[in-house]
């Protein structure tokens, strides 16, 4: 087996690693909640819950659910875009 650090084709090649790499959906919607204020908490699940017809507590549940997608796949729109800007800010996407 080679080196990839020996190779100096690959020398420059430098792989980011986020949080999002290693930590579960459902944990990253948790985290990201946490990083955030109780506002924008509150504006991203009402979204999910006027999106699906459900109240924003049980939006929670779902999206807080160890069996949950990425939160950005239950957005749309503005509040998809600016949840993805957050979201990067904090290196969770």
């Amino acid at each position: 087996m080679r080196n990839l650090f020996d190779d100096k084709r690959l020398s420059c090649r430098v792989i980011a690693v986020t949080q999002s790499d290693i930590m579960k959906n459902n944990e990253i919607t948790k985290r990201f909640f946490a990083v955030t204020d109780s506002k924008t908490k509150a504006s991203v699940l009402n979204a999910i819950a006027a999106h699906y017809g459900i109240t924003s507590k049980e939006a929670e549940e779902e999206v807080t659910d160890s069996e949950a997608e990425s939160l950005l796949d239950y957005l749309t729109g503005a509040v998809r875009t600016a949840t993805h800007l957050l979201m990067k800010r904090h290196n969770l996407a």
